[in-house]
């Protein structure tokens, strides 16, 4: 057994359950996950190399409020998207950052108070993230894409219906 996650806080813990081990690259060199590693209460994300005693590396850099959510490793396998209040508390921005470390960069466009990420993925064959957005807490749901250096943010279209992921329908129970 090898412990990868490296030292905790006292009182910190890696998280269990759906939001635990989060992803792993296609190449298998890297995991990500969440934990609070680092400071008791907020959740943050981390990337280790899998066969590396202690080489988990925080890459959410320091949150504004809250706690990292919607871990997603696109197709690309260079970055790691994820959502957060990072900038400003009570406004739930996209992110990526680099899958070896580094600074993580704002993806979603330029947000209000109660502005939130609702979903963001990769798209195949292209170089753009897609994200669902509300820019304030009472503006309708929007599509947006972005670079993954955070450029070229455009709006794509209006607002989907906000029982959608993506324009899939979610499933009800």
């Amino acid at each position: 057994t090898l412990k990868v996650s490296g030292t905790i806080v006292p009182g910190g813990s890696i998280t269990n359950g759906t939001g635990g081990v989060l992803g792993y690259s296609r190449d298998g060199a890297r995991i990500c996950y969440v934990g609070q590693q680092d400071i008791v209460g907020t959740d943050e994300l981390y990337v280790a190399q899998p066969n590396q005693a202690g080489s988990g590396v925080r890459v959410s850099g320091t949150l504004a409020a809250g706690s990292v959510s919607g871990i997603q490793w696109p197709i690309d396998d260079q970055n790691i998207l994820f959502k957060a209040q990072g900038d400003v508390a009570g406004i739930t921005e996209a992110y990526a950052v680099p899958r070896d470390g580094g600074t993580r960069v704002k993806i979603s466009p330029p947000m209000a108070a109660g502005g939130t990420t609702s979903n963001m993925t990769s798209v195949p064959g292209s170089t753009r993230y897609v994200l669902v957005v509300k820019i304030d807490g009472s503006s309708p749901w929007q599509l947006y894409s972005a670079l993954p250096d955070g450029s070229g943010i455009i709006k794509i279209s209006g607002a989907p219906d906000p029982a959608t992921t993506m324009g899939v329908p979610v499933p009800t129970r």
